[in-house]
């Protein structure tokens, strides 16, 4: 059976890695493809909705835990957590019930991209 894994999931597991209240765009993208790769060779089965479109889906159905970060020239820079959210906010919506061999994987492309 194949597992889709949107990329609400992968925002709230790097903002949760990093420690941090924001996540750039092109650290979005690099994940994005990292996760793809490694699940091809891995052999893992789940669809990673990772495209622009699906980062500003994931933004608006989730307004209330993200938003768009954007520069002086109103360019989409990256993606922030709420001010009323934390990591743990995070986690418990949405980690707590991915798969294992799927947060093993997101945990290992992070890794890989923060090297």
């Amino acid at each position: 059976m194949t597992e889709f894994v949107g990329a609400e999931h992968l925002i709230a597991r790097m903002l949760i890695e990093k420690y941090e209240r924001e996540v750039s765009v092109a650290e979005l993208n690099r994940l994005g493809i990292c996760v793809r790769r490694l699940s091809i060779e891995e052999g893992v089965g789940a669809v990673f909705l990772t495209s622009r479109e699906e980062v500003y889906s994931a933004i608006c159905d989730y307004s209330d835990y993200f938003q768009c970060i954007y520069d002086e020239d109103h360019q989409f820079t990256g993606i922030k957590i709420n001010e009323d959210k934390n990591a743990d906010d995070l986690e418990k919506k949405f980690i707590r019930f991915l798969p294992d061999h799927i947060m093993k994987l997101l945990d290992e492309a992070i890794k890989k991209i923060a090297a």
